[in-house]
């Protein structure tokens, strides 16, 4: 899921500074704060390039074992569309089976990923139940139970969104809120561009630009829910199972580990009361810390981080889903 229509931080990005700026060292709370954060992981088997099975076996491999190192209760959202590759099926699969086998949750991110705002929710929910065909199957008796909106988008009207909703609940899914993120698709696309350059000292760069926003975004989202809560709330974090989070997730554990956090499931997570706030944001994909803000009527909350300028100009200098020359 790409948080590539996040309204609320459009329309409010005019407003920025108007709460200082902490360093990240001011922010940082001892390691016994009690802060907890959940892990959630979109687009399964891939995010961004599809380069076959063989690169996405050591992708996944690599991920898993980054999850258990640093024993990340995680669930994955799984888009089977990924799936149907000729020749690959069974081994795409078996990805997903290893999630399984390591004791880990798979949830529902739709077949292939649609805008519900524009494709409308007759279509988004064939997409929803093309999507858990294989999932059911891997679980076996353990229940298909989480359900992740592409894009956040949760519907263009409040009648789509109320539709949706009932329609996910009666196929017995619990929505999967996000209200922590760092952009990682996005970081990822520049680091294929210097992984394909062969520009060791650019992909560190794009990393430490990651790691800066992911310490950024979770300040920012600590800030949000005191505003809204008066305390901090455990955190549901969105990334992306691509080959920046594969190759870099113990140093994302690290900098989550600085700030006092502990991983826990989703389930214990959204057993917080936030989760049970009312939620009357209607529109584009936005994160729930911002949808709540909006329904409380809380005119001046700044936006979250935004990548540095210097990634616009990577991107525009070259696809990175061009070929190799």
């Amino acid at each position: 899921m790409k948080l590539a229509h996040a309204l609320p931080i459009a329309v409010l990005a005019g407003i920025a500074g108007l709460l200082p700026k902490a360093s990240r060292a001011a922010a940082a709370p001892p390691a016994n704060s009690g802060r907890t954060i959940a892990i959630t992981i979109d687009d399964l088997p891939i995010n961004g390039k599809d380069e076959g099975l063989a690169a996405l076996t050591a992708l996944n491999d690599r991920l898993l074992a980054a999850l258990k190192r640093n024993a990340v209760p995680a669930v994955g959202f799984v888009n089977e569309s990924k799936l149907y590759t000729t020749g690959e099926v069974d081994g795409r699969i078996a990805l997903l089976r290893a999630w399984v086998d390591q004791g880990l949750e798979l949830g529902n991110h739709t077949y292939a990923h649609p805008s519900l705002n524009k494709v409308g929710p007759a279509a988004f929910e064939e997409d929803v139940v093309r999507g858990e065909t294989v999932t059911r199957l891997l679980l076996g008796n353990r229940k298909l139970e989480w359900f992740r909106h592409p894009f956040l988008e949760a519907g263009a009207t409040a009648e789509d969104e109320a539709r949706i909703n009932r329609f996910l609940e009666g196929r017995g899914y619990r929505i999967a809120p996000v209200t922590a993120h760092a952009w990682d698709w996005y970081y990822t696309y520049r680091y294929s561009v210097a992984r394909r350059r062969r520009d060791d000292a650019l992909m560190a760069r794009v990393v430490t630009a990651y790691l800066e926003h992911l310490d950024a975004d979770l300040q920012h989202a600590e800030a949000l829910a005191r505003r809204i809560f008066g305390r901090e709330i455990p955190l549901v974090f969105l990334m992306h199972e691509n080959e920046l989070s594969a190759e870099h997730f113990d140093r994302v554990a690290e900098r989550m580990k600085a700030r006092g956090y502990g991983f826990v499931t989703l389930e214990k997570a959204m057993a917080d009361p936030a989760y049970a706030h009312p939620d009357r944001f209607v529109g584009g994909g936005s994160g729930w810390l911002e949808r709540w803000a909006v329904t409380d009527g809380i005119k001046d909350v700044p936006p979250g981080p935004q990548p540095p300028a210097w990634l616009e100009r990577l991107e525009a200098d070259r696809s990175p889903y061009d070929p190799v020359p």
